[in-house]
């Protein structure tokens, strides 16, 4: 009878370890889904940020652009009014 008791013993751990990694991979598989979740809103979040980033580079670029012009413009205007001044200064 030990003989039969150690092997009804045996079977019980084989039993639970068998259901304890089944548990296991259970819990695996599920982290597993909720990281790929988890990573694919990620990328998502990633390519929107990208797009984002390439519409404001795109208005930094014509900010700047348009700041060349404005400034290329007060320049023509400051020369005007210096030139304006100086016929000002010589009809006196």
């Amino acid at each position: 009878m030990s003989l039969a008791k150690t092997m009804d013993e045996l079977e019980r751990h084989i039993d639970y370890a068998a259901s304890y990694f089944a548990d296991v991979k259970s819990e695996l598989d599920s982290l597993e889904g909720e990281y790929i979740n988890e990573i694919a809103d990620l990328k998502s979040e990633i390519e929107t940020l990208v797009e984002q980033n390439e519409l404001l580079e795109q208005q930094v670029g014509d900010i700047t652009h348009e700041k060349v012009l404005l400034e290329l413009e007060l320049t023509e205007v400051t020369s005007e009014l210096i030139k304006l001044r100086h016929e000002l200064d010589i009809s006196r």
